[in-house]
């Protein structure tokens, strides 16, 4: 089945990802001049006349302060706005206007990237909106009552629409749901065809509709409009810029399958002892039989989940055949972990599924930041910081602990416990404090493999010191694109990473989205030589065959780029040119 109403943003926010965590938010300069105020200025209009009381705003690329109060301004009887006082940096500027959609390629559901630059004016943004279309009906069983409360997805014809939606990002969801009548009424859509069909998961995970004692279960198996079940019967509903398709009404029919229990116990593996009052969980596996999807199923039992008893055991009802892994959350901060045992359900409940915890290993250590000697400013820098330990286990469910976190104490210290044996990689928030993470060293020496820790069975690893720079410079920079100009849809993104900085992962780099006049702005750099490199991506597949390049292009969706390694002073503002050669 294709992608269905979630799945039509995940490029961008892929992209609004990649941005969280590469890109560095505008830090103070001491020299005010370059922390002048910049305006930004433009016009609304549906291509021929003005629209006013467009919101406008601007939204920075990286970590966001929710306190923060972001530039925005309405647009007045011309359809104009302005925005002032912006201080200097990358941003995102999106038109908020959740009955129109975009004509521009270059605004997503996240809008569109803009750099400011110290003091500048920044003129003709300007947006071109049209009025959405809408879909609307009503969802009824067979019965013929409405089905209250259940949500309406949509599917565009193919991936490569414009689906401007945007109803995860700015839009309220509740206009995807059926109200007390069943009725549901979705608007701002894109002109296009779009498949409409109700139901959370298809028939491998459907509404539920109720259990029987009988260990049956009933549920409404997803439904595409005008009520089958294969999405390649599915009509597809005709919508055009400002109409209204009515009556796109679909009855769900009930059915029914046999679902069994999985009941067992959790020891502790060292003493035999049970583990009381702890909750247990299960995660279907993908194919081949090893772990799948990293989507994790709560075991039943409602928001609380299925816990042991006290004497550690535990019973799960409601599921259907297939193969599963078993494991416990490990929630708090336990020194323990799970083993994650697998079982099959074919035709019977199962029993005395066993599940082991085993005393895990433990990391721990110091946060140093180089040059920064004072205690109180470094407890200062690293307030609100937190450390994070991702366990590398091919196979296995990632659970919720797979990826734990500390905040870092007042004078940097940090400990992990009740981790697996493996390859466990450090990483840490603080880019919106300017900190970036250098190296990881263990007895004084860096990690061969830069910010990853080899942890034995057990073993208690200490004296791992975590270093980190405080960075202020700035680069600012210019993409240009010669022999050609990029495809409809592709967007452009410069990363900087600190040469020798680890693998990858570690915080040693910063980023920035280009805008459309090819500017871009990275901060918080600490002194040191960086690979700036230019990518080009065709955003949500669009695009078609994209143009080749000795950067390795191809067709649509292929990444090409072009790097250029510079050397980066301790402090003040540097500028660059980045060249990206389309043939």
């Amino acid at each position: 089945m294709k992608a269905m109403l979630y799945s039509h943003t995940r490029a961008a926010l892929f992209l609004l990802a990649a941005l969280c965590v590469l890109a560095a938010p505008t830090l103070a300069q001491s020299d005010p001049s370059k922390a002048a105020p910049a305006t930004v200025t433009g016009r609304v209009t549906d291509g021929k006349r003005a629209l006013s009381g467009i919101i406008i705003t601007l939204q920075p690329n990286g970590p966001v302060n929710r306190s923060q109060n972001m530039p925005s301004a309405k647009t007045d009887a011309d359809g104009r706005y302005r925005l002032g006082g912006v201080a200097p940096g990358s941003y995102r500027i999106m038109s908020i206007a959740p009955a129109h959609v975009t004509t521009e390629t270059s605004e997503g559901p996240f809008g569109r990237a803009l750099t400011i630059n110290p003091g500048e004016a920044v003129e003709n943004i300007d947006f071109r909106l049209t009025r959405g279309g809408v879909i609307t009906g009503r969802v009824t069983g067979s019965d013929g009552k409405p089905i209250i409360g259940e949500m309406v997805q949509l599917t565009p014809e193919d991936n490569t629409q414009p689906f401007a939606l945007m109803l995860m990002a700015r839009t309220d969801r509740s206009q995807l749901m059926t109200d007390d009548r069943g009725v549901y009424r979705i608007y701002g859509l894109a002109a296009g065809r779009y498949r409409v069909s109700v139901g959370t998961g298809g028939a491998r995970a459907p509404r539920r509709a109720g259990t029987g004692s009988n260990g049956t279960q009933t549920f409404y198996q997803r439904t595409f409009y005008p009520g089958v079940t294969d999405e390649a019967q599915a009509k597809l509903v005709e919508v055009t810029a400002g109409s209204e398709t009515t009556d796109i009404d679909i009855t769900l029919e009930k059915t029914t399958r046999q679902t069994y229990g999985v009941a067992g116990r959790l020891v502790f593996a060292e003493t035999g002892q049970p583990a009381a009052s702890i909750r247990v969980s299960f995660a279907p596996a993908g194919r081949g039989g090893v772990a799948g999807g990293g989507f994790v199923n709560f075991g039943g039992g409602g928001a609380g989940g299925i816990v042991t008893d006290a004497r550690g055991e535990f019973k799960m009802e409601g599921l259907a055949s297939g193969r599963y892994f078993l494991f416990a959350n490990r929630e708090g901060n336990p020194d323990w972990y799970s083993e994650q045992v697998a079982f099959e359900v074919a035709d019977a409940d199962v029993e005395g599924v066993e599940v082991k915890l085993r005393h895990g290993a433990s990391v721990s250590g110091k946060v140093q930041i180089e040059g920064v000697s004072d205690p109180a400013t470094a407890a200062r820098l690293l307030n609100g910081v937190r450390v994070f330990a991702r366990m590398n286990n091919p196979g296995e469910v990632p659970t919720p602990d797979s990826f734990p976190s500390q905040a870092i104490a007042p004078d940097g210290s940090f400990r992990f416990v009740g981790l697996r044996a493996g390859q466990v990689t450090i990483l840490m928030s603080g880019i919106e404090n300017g900190l970036m993470l250098v190296r990881v060293e263990q007895g004084g020496v860096g990690s061969p493999r830069g910010n990853v820790v080899e942890v034995t069975e057990g073993a208690q690893v200490t004296g791992v010191r975590i270093v980190v720079a405080h960075g202020t410079a700035v680069v600012r920079g210019q993409v240009n694109v010669v022999g050609g100009v990029l495809p409809e849809g592709w967007q452009l993104m410069v990363t900087a990473r600190r040469v020798g900085g680890g693998d990858g992962q570690s915080g040693g780099g910063r980023g920035s989205q280009v805008d459309a006049r090819g500017r871009f702005v990275v901060e918080g750099l600490v002194a040191g030589e960086y690979e700036f490199q230019a990518t080009a991506f065709a955003v949500g597949g669009r695009g078609g065959g994209g143009p080749g390049n000795r950067g390795g292009g191809g067709a649509g969706g292929r990444i090409m780029g072009v790097s250029q390694r510079v050397m980066v002073s301790e402090t003040g503002e540097q500028s660059i040119t980045l060249v990206l050669n389309l043939q």
